[in-house]
């Protein structure tokens, strides 16, 4: 099983990873909404995120799939894409293709 907590936006997703590092709680994996409505996008919290930590497993989520981000998603840092929507299933099947590695 895994243990979930969730961010309202970007910022407080930062914040929230910069805090379990500096606990030694790191998340083992973060799953970002690209469009975030008033707020840091998704692609804007994995930069910030990569700033504080290189190998954070992160994986994209969006439902628009035509958005240069989901075609592009390794060059923005994450190491999965989730196109919406989705099965508990298919995010089981993705953590584990990502955490393996």
């Amino acid at each position: 099983g895994y243990i979930v907590d969730v961010a309202i936006n970007g910022e407080e997703g930062v914040l929230k990873y910069k805090d379990s590092l500096e606990k030694g709680t790191k998340y083992h994996a973060c799953i970002l909404d690209l469009i975030i409505p008033d707020g840091m996008s998704g692609a804007e919290c994995a930069k910030e995120i990569l700033q504080h930590d290189p190998n954070a497993v992160l994986i994209v989520s969006s439902g628009y799939s035509d958005d240069p981000v989901m075609a592009h998603w390794q060059e923005y840092g994450f190491r999965a894409v989730m196109k919406k929507p989705y099965t508990l299933n298919e995010i089981r099947d993705v953590l584990v293709n990502v955490l393996v590695k």
